[in-house]
C-alpha cells in the first residue's frame, strides 16, 4: 500500500503532465488559428507547399 507521501507525489507528477500536455494543446491551438486566419486571408491563392511551409515554421 502506498504512502500518503507516494500518493501525493503520484499526483503532482500527473498535474505536471497535465499542465505540459494543456500548454502543448494551447499552442496547437493558436498555430490553428494563424493557419486559419492566412488561409481566409490569403483567399484561396495560398498553395499546399507555401501553406505546409508556414505550418512548419509555426
Amino acid at each position: 500500500m502506498k504512502s500518503k507521501i507516494e500518493e501525493l507525489e503520484q499526483t503532482r507528477t500527473e498535474i505536471k503532465q497535465l499542465c505540459k500536455d494543456a500548454t502543448n494543446l494551447a499552442k496547437l491551438a493558436i498555430k490553428l488559428k494563424l493557419v486559419v486566419d492566412l488561409l481566409e486571408e490569403d483567399s484561396g491563392n495560398l498553395d499546399k507547399d507555401k501553406a505546409r511551409d508556414i505550418i512548419d515554421d509555426l
